[in-house]
């Protein structure tokens, strides 16, 4: 990955693609709210940019840089070059969650994500978490089970 992306030019891709794709939180409830680890050059590698995403209103995401103010519904984990990769041709939500699903059965190393349910099923169901993975086709992976 091209160094010179890191912090600042890659934290302004990363707030030039987020709060423009509210469809990324499609059927979510307003106060959704995931937490950002970018790390390099793996995932065991060092925090560059820690960001939380929000959806304030439908239609509407907010992007704040450093940790949630509260305890964020999903954290997620991204390598320098799996990030870059996801929103570097500014895809619509269906393309950027296929890419991610692709990036997580396939990816290693410096090409990485993962990602912690942080809060149970049931105040998930109510923000909408259950609709959201099968919109997306993440109940095999983010799992029924997890979900349920």
């Amino acid at each position: 990955m091209d160094s010179s992306l890191i912090p600042g030019p890659l934290l302004k891709k990363i707030k030039d693609y987020y709060p423009h794709h509210p469809d990324l939180m499609k059927d979510l409830s307003v106060g959704a709210i995931w937490e950002y680890h970018i790390r390099g050059p793996t995932l065991e590698g060092y925090e560059r940019i820690v960001f939380h995403l929000k959806k304030l209103a439908d239609g509407r995401l907010e992007l704040g840089v450093g940790p949630a103010p509260e305890t964020p519904d999903l954290i997620l984990y991204f390598t320098e070059e799996a990030i870059m990769e996801l929103i570097s041709s500014s895809p619509d939500a269906v393309t950027y969650y296929a890419n991610y699903s692709r990036i997580m059965k396939e990816g290693s190393g410096t090409r990485d994500l993962d990602y912690k349910v942080n809060k149970s099923k049931m105040p998930l169901w109510r923000l909408g978490y259950r609709e959201w993975a099968k919109r997306y086709s993440f109940m095999d992976q983010v799992g029924e089970k997890e979900l349920r």
